[in-house]
């Protein structure tokens, strides 16, 4: 089965975040990058990476800790 790919806008969609909250964390997420012409796209399986990243962050921010 082909892999998913996802544009930026797509994938902020998916993982209800903004666009440039990908941008972001695009260093993080390189494995899970191709190059389609000039644009960037994403796969899917990065969803779950950056949903862990995000809910990490939030409960840092939520109790004033930083790891």
């Amino acid at each position: 089965m082909e892999q998913e790919y996802l544009t930026i806008k797509e994938f902020a969609e998916r993982a209800g975040v903004t666009p440039q909250a990908i941008y972001k964390r695009l260093g993080n997420m390189q494995d899970y990058i191709r190059m389609d012409g000039k644009k960037k796209r994403i796969s899917v399986d990065a969803l779950n990476l950056f949903t862990n990243v995000e809910k990490t962050v939030e409960k840092q921010e939520d109790t004033g800790t930083v790891e």
